[in-house]
């Protein structure tokens, strides 16, 4: 599962920075270019897809094996693969909205800038103001939600683990065996040790 995962984060990231290679960098673009957003676009197509069907396969083997709604529920929103991919997302579209596109500008500014026809998507997709989109809000919502269930799940057993008697006598114990006391002899002169005293007023 996480095999099929890597790959279709590889391949997202791979297929949005041609994307914006093409946007942003590139005055012209060409054959290569066109046929390198091609294979990136089948590859992120091919691992979506294949990463749907494994989902869905194994959110119902979950909710088979849970047999319970709200147990598969909050089992789903403290996932670490969910967890990665809203931080992937926001990161990206907070790349966008922070370096690529100007936020918050009248239309004829993109227009001016990119084309109508850029200029128009970007309007429709809300990447025009993208902190306040409803898909940003949804993903650092989900994001929060996230880290709250996976804090709830994990953190007892942490802190059990972390802060238990059974740790701090093992600890102990290692520390018994590791650390051997380190005997010093010390031989002073004792009419050094004398002169030394009286130095002092002594």
């Amino acid at each position: 599962m996480f095999k099929g995962y890597a790959f279709l984060i590889l391949s997202s990231v791979l297929f949005i920075g041609v994307v914006i290679a093409g946007l942003f960098h590139l005055k012209q673009v060409g054959i290569y270019y066109f046929a390198l957003l091609f294979v990136s676009g089948f590859l992120f197509a091919g691992a979506l897809l294949k990463f749907l069907w494994d989902s869905l396969r194994a959110l119902y083997r979950d909710y088979k094996k849970f047999n319970s709604l709200p147990v598969f529920l909050f089992e789903f929103f403290a996932s670490l693969k969910l967890a990665i991919f809203l931080m992937i997302a926001i990161g990206i579209l907070s790349m966008l909205g922070s370096t690529y596109i100007e936020q918050n500008r009248p239309f004829e500014f993109y227009v001016n800038k990119y084309g109508p026809e850029k200029a128009g998507w970007f309007w429709k997709l809300w990447l025009n103001d993208v902190f306040h989109s409803w898909y940003y809000i949804l993903f650092v919502a989900l994001l929060a939600l996230n880290l709250i269930f996976c804090s709830y799940k994990r953190l007892p057993s942490v802190w059990k683990h972390t802060f238990s008697k059974e740790r701090f006598q093992k600890l102990d114990e290692h520390l018994e065996k590791h650390l051997k006391p380190i005997e010093v002899k010390i031989n002073p002169d004792k009419e050094k040790v004398i002169r030394f005293l009286q130095s002092k007023g002594f």
